[in-house]
């Protein structure tokens, strides 16, 4: 811990009006005289608009046998050396004091010996009478509570979260929580006297700056990132095992002592009152004046609270500004600290943080095997690659790699449950992020029916019937008269277990992986065992284009990665877990992948490779009848985890869109008792499961194809700006040369990709884009300086590795079908209506909402600083 340096007693109290401060010492006129005296509670400082009519004095005096000689017998012998009497009127007021030895009050401040009164002076109170030992320990006091807090945080955290941890420390293993106190005390505490934590604060953490215990971020809402802190994790145990024990202590001796000292009648008064209290603060919902709020509403309020929606007049106003707010949100970005710290706040709850990088690592494994590898390698094998089905997974997978990479270093430093769309509004503004939010929508429905409508083909051949034969024949196009209502109870099973529990969807989901790994191994040992080498030949029977055609499709199967990314926000550790978790599982899944398809290559001749339940069909072509059932039971297992990790990544997606009010708010709400986004579940599987009755697998999986690899791209871009661009720092010829580059990296891959479709036999074209990407990369990495270094993890290789990442998802995307791109552009079109007539006017309102709110609060800041003590 640093060296304890007092700081002035006044820097730890708050600027309180004169006539306040004389009523309040008031109440001392008729008390025997004291040596300290400070006030505190929720009547001085609501408790973020929860406000209570009684008033908490702590009173340090030499000789507590003065005031209550038998009672502070009791007091020292049984409880804590401090004597509560509440309850206590004095001019039609009610109030509450305390009274302890100042012998005991400064040895609980200094060395925590009982934690009840030091962890009290950890929280703003008002000095009423100064005292000059009290001021020296409390520093030492102050400073160990921030030490302490930051063992227990993550890596990064906001300003608010620290201050919540250091208040809650008095809290740990305090019996009163368990049935006497509101659980939301915490929060609103710190919520509600966020101006007087950071005030009392400050200085400790200028401090912790200056020796490098911490790094502050410039935006106006601090992110705190720890530095110089090793070996946490055994120091953070031991020290909550210790404070939990020595505050469930005190409590129960100080309860004890109050029912004796008080009486029966008082006691049990003072206990319903701290009851009625949490079942109020149960109904209310934070900053609502304590009105009762059910999660479950259903109000256009909690659909529209936008300005812009209040009624038709307002509606028609913003339609008319559409062009001047279209081009204020064009440049608008958002940054770090909106997204981890404002935007949460949306949700009213917080996710629990409970994932570390095991269960991520498994979450990997779940959200991606068993989507792509048992849905589309035996389609793409037959239709277009044939052996060479290897091949176009090894393209795909190197591509995905570099993808994992910069969503990587995205997590790391902004974690959030908003994912990819998080980042590109940061990185690239308001619009990118919501073509992005769009996109996401996309491939969230999308990508879940297909994997939904794949789910009941294996398990009818698991029935031992046609993959068709479950479903419900319609006079339909094509493509859409095949309903499967098996898919959508599917959807519905795991969506529920998604929403009950994160933790508990991570338990299912290891069980689950678990015989999935099993089904694998068997899978390339037994495929291997019955290959033969002539179903290679001809190894590429499609040409070199139908590689790729397969690898734009078969990309699919590594979508589920972005998923993870997502988590962070309930990740313990994300700077060290994340990392192991993503760039793990993805290294594994890919040489997973290769051997699946090229054993399934060398059983069956890709021609006779069934496009619906590959493996299981080709097993049975090799005299292993009784293997098929474990394979689709294996494939059944795949899937089901990949619908499940689905569930719950694709939900935190939307909930994040939902915080920044691309889409009705309503959906960001995080329930309080399961700690999941549970409307923003229901959100995604009603639309999946709509689809997927209807569409087949073909017509879903382009389409999800074009959206995933435009957002990989997208991904990529943002890193290079998020590295090379900092507003305000980077100077305009440096902001104007980066601009230049990307245009050229951007370009010359679309020239290649489109050269490939039109002539793939050909090579003059590719001496004229490639060398122009060379020159847009290079130019990036020797005339553009670096202006931000990640602090933890980071893509290597920069510009590099982003550069070839935008080049090789531009050239998959060029190498799908004209239909794809088709539909792509049809539901691109949709979007941005939806964005001219709904998303661009409640992003407006938000935004310039908060900017008042920030106003005035700079505005009150400085009549509090004007008025003086």
């Amino acid at each position: 811990m640093p060296d304890a340096q007092p700081f002035n007693l006044k820097n730890q109290t708050v600027i309180m009006e004169t006539g306040d401060r004389a009523e309040l010492q008031g109440f001392l006129k008729v008390l025997p005289p004291v040596d300290f005296c400070c006030v505190y509670g929720s009547a001085l400082h609501p408790n973020n608009c929860e406000k209570s009519t009684m008033v908490d004095y702590i009173l340090g005096v030499s000789d507590p046998e003065q005031w209550h000689s038998q009672i502070t017998e009791i007091a020292d012998e049984i409880g804590v050396g401090v004597h509560f009497n509440p309850f206590v009127t004095w001019n039609d007021k009610m109030f509450k004091y305390g009274v302890v030895r100042m012998h005991d009050l400064v040895q609980d401040v200094l060395n925590w010996e009982r934690f009840y009164l030091s962890g009290r002076l950890q929280k703003p109170v008002q000095i009423l009478v100064d005292n000059l030992d009290i001021e020296n320990v409390n520093s030492a006091n102050l400073r160990a509570a921030i030490s302490a807090a930051l063992l227990l945080l993550p890596p990064k955290f906001t300003e608010e979260d620290l201050y919540a941890k250091i208040c809650s420390l008095s809290y740990m293993g305090d019996l009163r929580m368990l049935f006497a106190e509101d659980r939301n005390k915490v929060k609103k505490i710190v919520q509600g006297q966020f101006d007087l934590f950071q005030l009392k604060y400050k200085p400790f953490l200028e401090e912790y700056e200056a020796k490098e215990f911490l790094r502050l971020a410039s935006s106006g809402s601090r992110i705190i990132s720890e530095v110089l802190i090793g070996s946490r994790e055994g120091a953070a145990k031991c020290m909550q095992k210790v404070l939990r024990r020595t505050v469930m202590v005190s409590s129960t001796r100080q309860a004890v002592s109050g029912l004796l000292t008080v009486g029966a009648v008082t006691a049990v008064r003072y206990l319903s009152n701290k009851m009625a209290n949490i079942k109020l603060g149960s109904m209310g919902e934070v900053g609502d004046d304590v009105q009762p709020r059910s999660y479950w509403r259903w109000k256009k309020q909690d659909f529209f609270p936008e300005e812009s929606f209040q009624n038709w007049g307002t509606y028609g106003f913003a339609l008319s500004q559409t062009r001047h707010r279209f081009k204020d949100r064009l440049i608008s970005r958002s940054n770090d600290a909106k997204e981890i710290g404002e935007l949460r706040k949306q949700s009213e709850n917080d996710m629990k943080r409970c994932l570390t990088w095991w269960d991520l690592t498994w979450f990997g494994f779940g959200s991606v095997i068993g989507a792509g590898i048992f849905v589309l390698t035996g389609q793409e094998a037959h239709d277009h690659a044939g052996p060479a089905i290897v091949l176009s997974y090894v393209a795909s997978g190197v591509s995905a790699m570099l993808s994992v990479f910069c969503y990587t270093e995205f997590a790391v430093e902004i974690p959030v449950a908003g994912g990819s769309f998080a980042y590109l509004r940061i990185e690239l503004g308001d619009f990118v992020a919501f073509i992005t939010a769009g996109n996401i929508l996309l491939e969230s429905v999308v990508g879940t029916a297909a994997v939904a409508r794949a789910w009941t083909s294996y398990f009818t051949t698991l029935l031992n019937r046609q993959p068709d034969s479950l479903r419900i024949h319609t006079s339909l196009t094509d493509g859409y008269n095949l309903l499967d209502p098996i898919a959508v109870a599917v959807l519905a099973i795991s969506a529920t277990i998604a929403m009950i529990s994160t933790r508990k969807t991570s338990y299912f989901n290891w069980i689950a992986s678990a015989i999935n790994t099993v089904v694998i191994v068997f899978v390339i040992t037994a495929g291997f065992a019955h290959a033969k080498t002539s179903n290679l030949t001809p190894f590429l029977p499609y040409g070199a284009k139908g590689i790729f055609q397969a690898a734009a499709i078969v990309y699919f199967a590594y979508g589920g990665f972005d998923n993870i990314a997502t988590m962070a926000e309930e990740t313990k550790d994300p700077a060290r877990d994340i990392p192991l978790g993503l760039l793990g599982s993805m290294s594994i899944i890919t040489v997973i992948y290769c051997l699946m398809a090229l054993a399934l290559a060398m059983m069956q001749k890709y021609t006779d490779i069934d496009r619906n339940a590959a493996y299981s069909v080709a097993f049975q072509s090799v005299g292993m009848k009784w293997a098929k059932y474990l394979v689709a039971l294996g494939a059944l297992k795949g899937m089901t985890t990949v619908l499940l990790v689905g569930a719950l990544g694709q939900a935190r997606y939307i909930t994040h869109i939902a915080r920044a009010h691309m889409i009705p708010p309503w959906f960001a709400l995080v329930h309080p008792k399961t700690g999941t986004p549970i409307n923003a579940t229901l959100l995604i599987t009603i639309l999946a499961a709509c689809i997927a009755l209807f569409s087949s697998l073909d017509v879903l999986a382009g389409l999800l194809s074009v959206s995933t690899l435009f957002i990989f791209m997208m991904m990529a871009v943002a890193l290079l700006v998020r590295r090379y661009y900092v507003k305000e720092i980077t100077s305009k010829v440096n902001l104007i040369k980066l601009v230049i580059f990307l245009l050229m990296i951007i370009a010359s891959s679309m020239a290649t990709a489109a050269y490939w479709g039109l002539m793939p036999n050909g090579w003059v074209g590719y001496t004229i884009t490639v060398p122009i990407w060379f020159l847009g990369t290079a130019g990036i990495s020797l005339f553009v300086p670096q202006q931000r270094t990640p602090k933890v993890w980071g893509v290597p290789l920069v510009p590099w590795f982003p550069s070839l990442s935008i080049a090789t998802n531009i050239f998959l995307m060029g190498s799908l079908g004209s239909k794809s791109f088709i539909r792509f552009g049809i539901c691109s079109i949709v979007m941005l209506l939806y964005y001219v007539f709904f998303g661009l006017h409640a992003t407006y309102d938000m935004a310039h909402q908060q900017d008042k709110l920030k106003s005035m609060k700079i505005d009150d800041d400085n009549i509090k600083q004007n008025a003086g003590p």
